[in-house]
């Protein structure tokens, strides 16, 4: 069978379908609220005084705030703005970093993150070890997008004996959108040692394990996934990602085929399964893809991928479907085409047009494309071609000549005029134009192939 170069594998394959990030962990992180903190009796008992504070991780309360921290306690309860109106009159220089850290919690309820921000820096500036307003701080740069000030601030919580589920999991959350994968595939193993059945850490460690191309591991987990949400078009997609990444295209379109049947497929995912069969020189079922992808005129993909495509079917033998493909184009798209679209599809439609040796209307074609773009290379060139097959070889030679200016078509140019100076015979010139051609394509091996084929027949001639 043959491949596709790696070049349009990558341009059909790769890149196409990129799952985004963490899709059920948003950017507003859920925070530990405050009316949450003071319905626990043991967070009120500690704030009361009635036993000590936790060592070098909580500061100590002035002994003349404790009346009004027994105040607070129910009044945060009932009426929040009260509170915070009442610590606001009473916190000065000299309150503890502890009211400071209430009123903190009570501006980040009210999602007043600058205020919230302030109090729980001045709370540490007073008390460095404080580390419930580390990891406070942390849940505010999460929700403002600051990944390294919130790695910075969950990290010192951690240090300090924070050792909940979730502060580990955001911040393999933060290293991840740092692009530090191994620091976010530790941080969610520890986040899922300590909570086994969250869907978000495990999802976290999959995307990191994808990020350091341990594609199977990543599979692995995501299946797990699976198996408690069958229906998740997110958890197929990764998989299908992860089986492109393993060489498994055919796994990845058994994916995509459940998809299409469920109507669940996207554009983007069709595109994709086309180009798998495509690849597969399966052009038919491509063909049936393609025509899919263009059949909903409410999500139409750039009219440059259908026709790349069909410029593709055409490379490689697959005529009729390169044409059925550019009718439909033309019916989806009308007038819609850009000039260069259009003249693209001319283009193609006149080499099928060559290939089915209709030269009348290949010549036409050629003709309308030249008339509107003189310097279009690819015209040009179809145009020597036919020219040459022709038997008009002056008018051939012109087109190559035209089309040699473009830097853009000079390698194809010298290409085509060395293959035709080896039909007249003409070996040397021949061997001298596909030496330039080459110095200019050194990675083209056929084209390499070729020139000594050509260079050992001109020191025959001589």
């Amino acid at each position: 069978m043959k491949q596709l170069t790696p070049h349009v594998i990558r341009r059909l394959v790769f890149g196409l379908l990129v799952l985004a990030g963490s899709h059920s962990l948003s950017a507003q992180i859920p925070v530990e609220m405050t009316r949450e903190f003071w319905r626990d009796p043991v967070f009120v008992e500690r704030f009361l005084g009635t036993y000590a504070t936790i060592a070098n991780s909580e500061p100590r309360i002035n002994e003349d705030e404790r009346p009004l921290l027994g105040e607070l306690s129910t009044l945060i309860q009932d009426d929040p703005n009260a509170a915070l109106a009442l610590l606001n009159e009473s916190l000065g220089a000299s309150s503890s970093a502890t009211m400071l850290f209430v009123r903190g919690n009570l501006y980040f309820q009210n999602n007043q993150l600058t205020q919230a921000t302030a109090d729980y820096t001045e709370a540490i500036r007073r008390f460095n070890e404080f580390r419930r307003a580390h990891q406070n701080l942390g849940l505010i740069y999460l929700q403002q997008e600051n990944y390294a000030a919130a790695a910075a601030s969950l990290g010192r919580a951690i240090e300090l004996g924070e050792s909940s589920s979730r502060t580990f999991g955001l911040l393999g959350y933060s290293h991840f959108n740092l692009e530090d994968y191994v620091a976010a595939e530790n941080s969610y193993r520890q986040a899922l040692m300590l909570d086994p059945e969250n869907k978000d850490w495990t999802l976290g460690l999959s995307q990191a394990l994808m990020s350091l191309e341990d594609f199977s591991a990543a599979g692995s987990l995501m299946e797990g996934l699976l198996k408690t949400d069958p229906d998740s078009l997110d958890y197929w997609l990764f998989l299908v990602n992860v089986n492109i990444n393993l060489e498994r295209p055919e796994k990845a379109a058994e994916i995509l085929e459940i998809l299409r049947i469920r109507g669940q497929a996207t554009v983007a995912n069709l595109e994709l399964l086309g180009n798998i069969y495509l690849n597969r020189e399966d052009f038919g079922l491509a063909l049936d893809v393609y025509q899919e992808m263009l059949s909903n005129v409410d999500e139409l993909p750039d009219s440059d991928v259908p026709i790349f495509v069909s410029s593709i079917l055409l490379r490689y033998g697959a005529a009729e479907e390169a044409k059925a493909l550019l009718a439909r184009i033309e019916s989806v798209y009308g007038i819609d085409l850009e000039r260069e679209q259009r003249l693209q599809v001319w283009n193609i439609q006149a080499q099928i047009a060559r290939a089915e040796y209709d030269n009348d209307r290949a010549a036409a074609l050629l003709t309308q494309i030249l008339e509107e773009d003189p310097s279009n290379g690819g015209a040009l060139l179809e145009m020597a071609s036919y020219h040459a097959d022709n038997g008009n070889l002056e008018r051939a030679y012109l087109m190559i000549e035209r089309a040699q200016r473009l830097d853009d078509h000079e390698a194809a140019a010298l290409r085509l005029k060395g293959q035709l100076l080896v039909r007249e015979g003409k070996y040397a010139e021949a061997a001298d134009a596909l030496d330039l051609a080459f110095s200019l394509t050194p990675d083209d091996r056929r084209l390499g192939d070729y020139l000594e084929e050509v260079r050992r027949a001109a020191e025959i001639r001589r």
